[in-house]
């Protein structure tokens, strides 16, 4: 609502700690009023009724809805900083709590809506899936190692070998992407690739397993005869 000309906001605030921030923040006016709640602040926009027109008129957010950008901006920094140090978002909460207290449903939110906002140039990294099959030349095992582009869809390298072992897998590797360039390379769960890619990009590489395997390995654990319970979870 508009505020009576005569108060005056000043005299509200004066024993609060952030008096000269908020001076900083709002024009010289009475028609804000700031109301303590929670340790954090309200405001309320005055809006009147012309007496001329009879329309309502509110007054600029602007400022407003700019201070509140700014400021969930830097809470959303402090928590990727934090996520970026392994904090785990229990302990996020619980430090949010000297800052602007939420729970860890709210900081994953702010910290998820970044992350959809995030954009990386794909020139400086390669998303690559690497894949291998074991095919036969007449009675003869071979194995088939294949790399595919993320982006484009199309393979990058298709080849057979005798052997899949990892100095086979190592030099294929090296043979067609680049070892100085960062890149996310997916695939299967065989534990042996981590080594592997650590020795060709060291700290340059993002291993990511496939989904499809891993939804595999978890059917797997269910077994074939479940209970319908299981068969539900699985």
């Amino acid at each position: 609502m508009f505020i009576n000309p005569n108060f005056s906001w000043r005299k509200k605030i004066k024993n609060l700690c952030d008096f000269g921030l908020l001076l900083s923040i709002f024009p010289e006016s009475n028609k804000y009023e700031f109301t303590s709640k929670k340790v954090l602040g309200k405001v309320r926009i005055g809006k009147q009724i012309c007496p001329i027109c009879g329309e309502e008129h509110h007054e600029e957010k602007g400022f407003w809805k700019s201070l509140l950008s700014r400021w969930k901006e830097a809470v959303t920094k402090i928590i990727m900083g934090l996520r970026d140090s392994h904090v785990s978002w229990q302990a996020i909460s619980n430090l949010m709590r000297f800052i602007l207290p939420f729970g860890k449903d709210k900081a994953i939110y702010l910290f998820n809506e970044a992350i959809e906002q995030f954009s990386y140039a794909q020139d400086n990294y390669a998303i690559v899936h690497y894949d291998e099959q074991h095919p036969k030349e007449g009675r003869c095992q071979k194995f088939r190692l294949t790399l595919l582009n993320y982006k484009t869809k199309r393979p990058i390298a298709d080849e057979l070998f005798d052997n899949k072992d990892d100095a086979t897998i190592e030099a294929f590797l090296r043979k067609h992407l680049d070892p100085d360039k960062e890149i996310v390379i997916i695939t299967d769960c065989d534990r042996r690739y981590l080594a592997i890619f650590k020795r060709i990009w060291g700290n340059k590489v993002i291993h990511q397993k496939c989904l499809l395997h891993l939804n595999k390995l978890v059917v797997y654990d269910f077994g074939k005869n479940v209970s319908l319970l299981n068969e539900y979870n699985k």
